[in-house]
Order: structure tokens, then C-alpha cells, then sequence
């Protein structure tokens, strides 16, 4: 289960790198500005996506737990961390982009 949800948490981050890659090399401010809706769309996909990923890291730590072992419980919550701060930097990316 953690596995899955650092795999899907990872690929959602790769996309959201190369659609910041694009979005930052085009120069036209009109093509921007179409851009734009698309990227914000995209961030708010994938910032959902992440929490989702998040949930399903910390489900093991909840009662009932089948996660027995501290080193695999320790991994559980640091990944559901993470994923928690990546979801705000996704949404606070968006929310520059007014």
C-alpha cells in the first residue's frame, strides 16, 4: 500500500514538473494566458490526487493496524507527511496563478 501511493504520488509530481517546465518556457503572454486555466486545472488534479496518496499512505497506521512493525509504521507517517506538504506547495502554485 505505500508503495502504490508513493508510486502515484511521484508520477502526479513528475507531471506537475513538466507542466511547469512548459508553462514557464513559453514566451507569448497570450498563449500564457490560455495556458494558464489548464495549469491551474492540472495543479488542483493532482493536489486532489496527492491527498488521496496521503490518505492511503496513513490508512496502515489507523485502528485496525496491520502495520505491527515501528520501522514500516515510522515510514507510513513521514510518507504521509510529505505528501501532505507537496499537496499545500501544489495548491499554493495555483493560487498564484490568478
Amino acid at each position: 500500500m505505500l508503495d502504490d501511493a508513493e508510486g502515484s504520488a511521484s508520477s502526479e509530481l513528475r507531471a506537475v514538473i513538466d507542466l511547469l517546465a512548459v508553462y514557464e518556457n513559453v514566451q507569448c503572454g497570450p498563449d500564457r494566458a490560455m495556458l494558464k486555466p489548464l495549469l491551474k486545472d492540472r495543479l488542483r488534479l493532482y493536489s486532489e490526487q496527492i491527498g488521496i496518496d496521503a490518505e492511503r499512505a496513513a490508512a496502515p497506521l489507523g485502528p485496525p493496524s496491520i502495520v505491527t512493525l515501528p520501522a514500516t509504521s515510522k515510514k507510513a507517517l513521514k510518507l504521509h507527511d510529505d505528501l501532505i506538504a507537496a499537496k499545500n506547495r501544489l495548491d499554493v502554485i495555483a493560487a498564484s496563478l490568478k
